[in-house]
Order: structure tokens, then C-alpha cells, then sequence
């Protein structure tokens, strides 16, 4: 094993906001990766039954549950609390417009994932999603009703892939857009 001397570090501190709009995009990024695997699979002719039973199946449903199920205090509908606040902070306002863009594109993800979760999802587990797609319609109503979702009508899986597959280029460019205004806003003076 080798060893290497360190010569320097860096101790970088983000401010507050930024730190919620890192984690915002870290959470848009994990569930669009299982969103284009889930499609993927599906675009190869690999059976439901199977998709349904993977990994990737599985860490999708933990994670729309971690992010759907968000305690009062915690998880990503805590950030909603810098929408309206002001700050000193040089670009302030601009961070609140990403932060909210992405918590934006962050729920219309969810409600994409939580129709081809049910699409795949076996009839035994259904209750559990039935659950799930409650909290969320209870967790971000406001977002709901701004954005107009359709939570209520199930997806075909046929609509679902025509759908994803379609979005999945407007989302790489979309993230690396968010991700390079992130970047600007990080190396932006005033941190």
C-alpha cells in the first residue's frame, strides 16, 4: 500500500442554502440513475416480474419512502424554509431560484418514479405503495397543486417508457445546467 505525505488541505464552508441545494441535486441525481436503469431494463425486454425483484427495484423503493416519508422536521421539505427567507448573503436570491428549481424537478421526478413504481410494483405490496403515494400527496401538496401533477391516474408501463425515455435527455441537460449554476453559485464571491 502506498503512503503519501499531505502536504495541504482546503476546509471549504457552504453557506446553509447551498448546502440544501447540493443536497437536493445529489437526491435528483440518485433517483434519475434509478429511473434510467429501471427504463433501461425495460427497453431490453427484461419481464416485470424480474425487475420487480432486483436491486435496483428495491433501492428505489427505500428510497422514494425515505424521500416521500420526510419526518416533519427533516429530510428535503425542510428546505422550504429558505424560500421565503431573506439573507445578506451575496447571491442570495439567486440560490433561493435554484434551490427551488431543483426542489421542483425533484417532485416531479417523485411522481414519475411513483407511477412506475406502481407499474412494477407486485399486487401483494400494493397497500405499502398505496401508503407511500399518501404521504407523498400530503408532504408536498403546495408543489402538487403549483405544479399541476396528476398523482391520481396510474401510468401504462408503454406510456411510462415512451415517457421516460423521451425525458431522460431533457434531464441530463437540465441537471448539467442545474449542476453548472450550482458550480457558479458555489465559486461565486461572498461564501
Amino acid at each position: 500500500m502506498n503512503i503519501s505525505e499531505v502536504k495541504s488541505t482546503i476546509v471549504v464552508k457552504l453557506s446553509p442554502i447551498k448546502n440544501a441545494i447540493k443536497s437536493i441535486l445529489a437526491k435528483n441525481t440518485e433517483l434519475s440513475g434509478l429511473q434510467f436503469l429501471i427504463t433501461r431494463n425495460l427497453k431490453e425486454g427484461i419481464d416485470i416480474k424480474s425487475i420487480a425483484s432486483s436491486s435496483v427495484f428495491h433501492t428505489l423503493s427505500r428510497a422514494l419512502a425515505g424521500t416521500v416519508d420526510s419526518p416533519v422536521n427533516g429530510g428535503v421539505g425542510q428546505y422550504r424554509l429558505f424560500f421565503d427567507t431573506e439573507s445578506d448573503e451575496t447571491n442570495y436570491q439567486e440560490s433561493v431560484a435554484c434551490l427551488k428549481q431543483s426542489f421542483s424537478n425533484l417532485i416531479i421526478l417523485l411522481n414519475k418514479l411513483l407511477k412506475l413504481h406502481d407499474a412494477l410494483i407486485p399486487t401483494y405490496l400494493k397497500p405499502q405503495h398505496h401508503a407511500m403515494l399518501e404521504l407523498f400527496k400530503k408532504n408536498f401538496k403546495s408543489e402538487i397543486e403549483s405544479l399541476k401533477l396528476d398523482v391520481q391516474s396510474p401510468m401504462s408501463l408503454e406510456r411510462l417508457l415512451q415517457t421516460n425515455l423521451i425525458n431522460h435527455g431533457r434531464r441530463h441537460r437540465g441537471r448539467a445546467i442545474s449542476n453548472a449554476r450550482y458550480n457558479t453559485l458555489m465559486h461565486s464571491h461572498g461564501d
